[in-house]
């Protein structure tokens, strides 16, 4: 899953904004809540921000993979970290399953992958209680 960091928009929308900006949460809409202490710059570990004209911008955001260290970092909680949403791939149609049965069966073509024709869980969906049962007997 890839990442974004961005600016709420609805409220940063003003004639005086900065192009290239779309990474902070403006607290008052006159005056940018950034105060290019450069913690972002200096604490990102993937290397998403550069310094342009002595401003902090996440210029490679395609190496961002949402650890928040650069949220965590801001002394004025100017960045915003959220996940894009997911593209939805990985289950395929009973059609397009048919159709690959079709062709491997006539030894024309190869199969390269594999599909799932419906979601498999993984280890993310687990939900882990920690808690005892009944109490252990005791051997007198």
């Amino acid at each position: 899953m890839s990442f974004t960091v961005e600016r709420k928009l609805e409220i940063c929308k003003q004639s005086n904004d900065r192009p290239g900006c779309c990474w902070y949460l403006c607290d008052n809409p006159h005056k940018s809540s950034c105060k290019n202490c450069y913690s972002c710059y200096s604490n990102c570990p993937h290397g998403v921000y550069e310094v342009i004209n002595d401003e902090p911008l996440p210029i490679h955001q395609e190496n961002c993979v949402g650890c928040k260290i650069c949220e965590e970092m801001c002394p004025t909680h100017a960045i915003y970290v959220r996940p894009l949403v997911d593209e939805g791939r990985g289950v395929w149609s009973n059609s397009t399953m048919v159709e690959i049965k079709r062709k491997s069966q006539t030894g024309a073509y190869k199969v390269r992958g594999c599909g799932l024709t419906r979601r498999i869980p993984t280890f993310d969906d687990l939900s882990i209680l920690p808690a005892q049962v009944s109490r252990p007997p005791i051997d007198s």
